[in-house]
C-alpha cells in the first residue's frame, strides 16, 4: 500500500484546517508520510483521505487532529517491513516502497537493525495509538533527533509501558475525559 505524490504534484486542501475547529473535514484515512525541511524547519505532511470524498490532499501534520490514523499507517508500514524480510538472514532488505524512497530525504521511515528503542535516542512525545489485529496495540512515538530532523516509529505497547512509563502516562492523562458527577448529601432529592 504505497501511494507516493511528490511536492511538484500536492494540491493543498480547500480551507486553512484547525483541529477541533473544522469539523466539516474529517480524515478518514492516512495513504503516506513525507518529511521535508531539514533540522528545525523540517515539516511532516500528511496524505490524507477525506470523509466523504474521492480525492486525497497532503496537509501539514500540525494543520491536523488524526494521530491515530498517523500510528495506523506507520504500524502497517513497519509490520509490513517486518513481514518482507522475515525470510532474510540478515533482516535488512528493503521493502518495495522503501525502495522507492531510496536516497530520499522525504522518507520519514528508517527501518532498520536500530528501531524503536535500540536507537538509543530519547522520546520527544508519543504522538498516537493503534491497535493492529493479532498484533496488539502499539505507540506512535516522536523521537528527539541529533539533528532535529523529524523521525517516527511505533512501538509495543508493553514495551513502551517498561521503558517510558512517564510518556505513556502523560499521553494517556491529555486524552481523557473526565464527567463530573454530582452528589448530594441532602436526603430530600
Amino acid at each position: 500500500m504505497s501511494v507516493t505524490m511528490r511536492s511538484s504534484t500536492r494540491k493543498l486542501p480547500p480551507t486553512q484546517f484547525e483541529p477541533g475547529k473544522n469539523q466539516k473535514y474529517i480524515v478518514e484515512g492516512v495513504h503516506g508520510l513525507e518529511r521535508h525541511g531539514k533540522g528545525k524547519q523540517s515539516k511532516l505532511w500528511v496524505l490524507v483521505k477525506w470523509e466523504g470524498g474521492k480525492e486525497m490532499n497532503w496537509v501539514e501534520h500540525s494543520r491536523l487532529d488524526c494521530d491515530d490514523l498517523i500510528a495506523e499507517y506507520v504500524a502497517m508500514q513497519y509490520l509490513l517491513y517486518l513481514q518482507e524480510n522475515k525470510s532474510s538472514k540478515t533482516g535488512m532488505k528493503n521493502v518495495s516502497n522503501e525502495d522507492d524512497w531510496a536516497g530520499d530525504e522525504t522518507n520519514p521511515f528508517e527501518f532498520g537493525a536500530e528501531y524503536g528503542f535500540d536507537r538509543c535516542l530519547s522520546v520527544a512525545r508519543i504522538i498516537g495509538a493503534t491497535e493492529v489485529e493479532g498484533r496488539g496495540a502499539f505507540f506512535l512515538v516522536k523521537w528527539n533527533t541529533p539533528d532535529e530532523r523529524i523521525l517516527l516509529d511505533v512501538v509495543s505497547r508493553d514495551e513502551a509501558n517498561k521503558q517510558i512509563p512517564q510518556n505513556v502516562i502523560k499521553f494517556y492523562q491529555e486524552r481523557i475525559q473526565w464527567n463530573r458527577m454530582v452528589f448530594s448529601d441532602s436526603e430530600d432529592e
